[in-house]
């Protein structure tokens, strides 16, 4: 067990108490989920001072962390790959996603320790999230070469309220062996998120479904073979980063180029979102007879 400084100051009023109760305090005043990973290392008591930061206290330059809070004072703390363009993003992703969460920082004299800080890890795997969803925003290419796993679906888009049901559901029955794709859908309008996700069926066919995280925008599903999935996928994503017009009604049928366009992506049908469960009983029949 890892031994620690009598007083703690809370990161958001200055009040001073155990640690113990300033747990609690934060919980119930406050409402700030608190990390509970234990730290390996022990640190003397009398020299280091945990303290408990918020993302509403955390500020980006390059290659560094600021902290901004009148209530305690640290200095800033190197980490490599950040950079002040992350501060765009704060509203859209830290106070969005992580609203609430605070985390435990070591210092000494206000220096951060980062070896002995027990919040330091999940610290910076949220800000890597963060620099890839930064660089999804704002790449002229509208793609990016960047894994997302299946529980990070909601960390990295900004999914509407409407839409997050399905997009879960289809993130959870993303294959393994295929990586999340993020891709920005080229429009009259300018570019709106979008994802393509990959899953095999009872048949060992793949079926690729095209979703835009945007309400009133159908998903889009393809059906292939393993040995053509790489070629589909192409397909797939020059249809989705070309700007041609009403790419998604020449996809739902009735334009001289549909069948052509269709073809080429080995097209099986398009999705409404009216329930949930109606959504989920079509794509399990395709999964069941595909």
């Amino acid at each position: 067990m890892v031994s620690r400084p009598d007083k703690k100051i809370c990161p958001v009023c200055g009040v001073v108490m155990d640690p113990v109760s300033m747990e609690q305090h934060l919980n119930k005043r406050h409402g700030h989920k608190i990390d509970s990973l234990q730290p390996t290392l022990s640190f003397p008591e009398d020299k280091y001072q945990d303290i408990h930061v918020v993302w509403a206290d955390i500020w980006f330059e390059k290659d560094k962390l600021i902290f901004k809070n009148s209530k305690y004072s640290l200095k800033p703390t190197t980490l490599k790959g950040v950079h002040s363009g992350l501060n765009t993003i704060r509203e859209d992703y830290f106070l969005r996603v992580y609203k609430g969460k605070a985390y435990r920082l070591c210092h000494a004299k206000g220096v951060v320790n980062q070896e002995f800080s027990r919040g330091w890890k999940k610290l910076t795997e949220a800000i890597t999230i963060a620099i890839h969803r930064y660089e999804f925003k704002t790449s002229s290419n509208s793609k990016i070469g960047v894994t997302i796993a299946r529980e990070q679906i909601s960390d990295f888009f900004n999914v509407s309220q409407e839409k997050e049901p399905f997009i879960k559901y289809l993130a959870s029955l993303q294959d393994p062996q295929f990586p999340i794709i993020p891709i920005l859908e080229v429009n009259s309008i300018g570019r709106e998120e979008s994802i393509i996700f990959r899953f095999l069926t009872k048949k060992d066919s793949v079926v690729v479904v095209w979703e835009n995280i945007k309400q009133g925008r159908a998903s889009h599903l393809s059906l292939t073979t393993i040995e053509n999935l790489p070629a589909v996928i192409a397909e797939i994503e020059a249809l989705i980063l070309t700007n041609i017009q009403r790419k998604r009604s020449i996809l739902h049928g009735g334009y001289t180029n549909s069948s052509t366009v269709k073809n080429r992506v080995s097209y099986l049908d398009n999705l409404q979102h009216k329930t949930v469960d109606s959504y989920k009983e079509r794509i399990q029949y395709i999964i069941d007879c595909y």
